[in-house]
């Protein structure tokens, strides 16, 4: 039987049998105190929890946000006033945290919304760790098949998915980036799946076939080997947020790194970082290329959704160094000091730009600082995610380079947060590429490196349309390259025909 998949949340072809994710209704705790369960239970759940992040340190991000939630006092005390009241445990836990998911989920912010299912993941493994519960795991690799998957269950279990098919997901949702880490495929797709039953996954061609024939067993593509295919006049880039990043995608082959987000750095800690601390971090990661590829440092990108406790702003943009001047110049200072001691080919790039006047002050900002301690200037460019830079993209003088954003881009064009922007893409998509034909234009005229780093980059489908138009500078997670591959390969076949 073959079934049409709704949407695609990671690329990839798999063939496995299918097994159902163990589903926690009428799971049993111990029989001893509710309390000493609860207290138990939280202390399993973050042992495992910091265990995970000794094993895959490039996930400490995400696992950092479960550790919160999970250790959060207020969920805890949540939960002792329904025992309080005669609650049993196994009924409070799963109460308490349906509270908490259910504030996410009717909270204004987009960002917050998209936690919900890292709220749920935090639910299930304190419920796990309330009880003798042992999750049922084959012991060959198999097609996860599930109502909603997990980002912990996907750590957990990595190298033996083969893929995911889901009733529920969102593009941007922790286990969907997982999955495109991991090289997993993973689909949305409404139909009944059985126990041990065999199927296909093509995400080329949007379809799952059960119990394939032996010819459509043998279009099984091996999905595993990431390494870049000879792109002449093409840039594969990455984004990346540490050395460890830079490394996978020297590794595979990239050309550089089209965005360094050197935010990430400060989300992990509860102070801000000294520039000699900050010089180690991206000299750590400039140590990390290869010789002649680049890499460009994104000055730090918060407000809106992403808050750090020490960052005065309310809003994204050049308010951020405004109000937190101490900040962007240790940060600045650090990556020039690089720069100067190494030649080495680094950028330096603003984000949320909206007119010409905030690019040329930051551009004399750091004119100043280079001059103060006789370092030297890199080339400065801008992230264009914002209409109004759009509209008015010729105005920008100087820029050496543009990188589209395209999360915040559609966001300001047709009010679409990151994970609604590709479940509606077919409804923009063509105004989108004509909106940014005329960067385009300008670009080739005046000589400036131009890409996309953004989400949609990592789409196949809309890839291919920033090829058309002349964007050849793609950005995206290390672990997507096959992805790029596939996209300049299908567009290269097009024209070539």
């Amino acid at each position: 039987m073959k079934y049409q998949v709704e949407s695609i949340l990671s690329q990839g072809v798999t063939l496995g049998k299918i097994h159902i994710m163990d589903r926690l209704e009428g799971v049993n705790s111990d029989s001893s105190s509710d309390y000493i369960k609860l207290d138990n239970a939280i202390k399993k759940s973050l042992e495992e929890i910091r265990e995970m992040k000794k094993k895959s340190p490039e996930l400490e991000s995400y696992l950092l946000v479960q550790e919160y939630m999970i250790s959060d006092p207020e969920l805890k005390k949540r939960i002792l006033f329904m025992l309080d009241e005669g609650i049993s445990v196994s009924k409070a836990v799963p109460a308490v945290m349906k509270e908490f998911i259910e504030g996410l989920a009717n909270s204004a912010s987009g960002y917050l919304k998209e936690r919900t299912n890292d709220m749920e993941d935090a639910a299930r493994r304190i419920v796990l760790n309330l009880s003798d519960f042992k999750a049922n795991i084959p012991d060959e690799p198999f097609i996860l098949y599930t109502d909603k998957p997990y980002p912990s269950y996907l750590i957990h279990n990595k190298d033996r998915i083969l893929g995911i098919i889901s009733r529920a997901g969102g593009y941007t949702s922790h286990t969907a980036i997982l999955a495109r880490n991991y090289d997993i495929p993973f689909v949305i797709s409404k139909e009944e799946y059985k126990e041990g039953e065999e199927v296909f996954i093509d995400t080329r061609k949007k379809i799952i076939i059960t119990n394939p024939s032996p010819l459509q067993r043998s279009m099984k593509k091996d999905m595993k080997h990431k390494k870049a295919i000879l792109h002449a006049g093409y840039k594969f880039l990455a984004n990346a947020s540490s050395d460890l990043d830079v490394k996978k995608a020297m590794k595979y082959g990239f050309d550089g790194v089209g965005l360094y987000r050197t935010e990430m750095i400060f989300m992990n800690s509860n102070r801000p970082f000294t520039a000699l601390e900050q010089y180690k971090i991206y000299s750590d990661a400039v140590d990390a290329l290869d010789k002649d590829k680049y890499i460009v440092f994104r000055t730090f990108d918060v407000g809106g959704d992403k808050q750090i406790s020490y960052v005065h702003t309310n809003k994204k943009g050049i308010d951020n160094y405004k109000q937190n001047p101490y900040i962007f110049e240790n940060q600045v200072m650090a990556i020039l000091k690089i720069y100067t001691d190494t030649k080495k080919d680094i950028r330096i790039m603003f984000p949320m730009i909206f007119e010409k006047e905030e690019f040329d002050y930051l551009k004399g900002w750091v004119s100043d600082l280079a001059q103060r301690f006789d370092y030297s200037i890199p080339p400065l460019g801008m992230m264009l995610e914002t209409k109004s830079a759009l509209d008015n993209i010729k105005e920008f003088k100087g820029v050496k380079f543009i990188s589209i954003g395209t999360n915040d881009l559609v966001k300001d064009l047709y009010n679409l947060d990151r994970e609604t922007s590709v479940d509606r893409l077919d409804e923009y998509k063509d105004d989108l590429i004509k909106k940014l034909i005329p960067v385009v234009d300008y670009a080739e005229r005046k000589n400036i490196q131009l890409s996309v780093c953004g989400e949609l980059a990592s789409i196949p489908e809309i890839a291919e349309e920033f090829y058309r138009i002349g964007i050849k500078n793609l950005s995206v997670s290390p672990s997507l390259v096959n992805m790029l591959n596939q996209a300049y390969l299908d567009y290269t076949n097009k024209t070539m025909k």
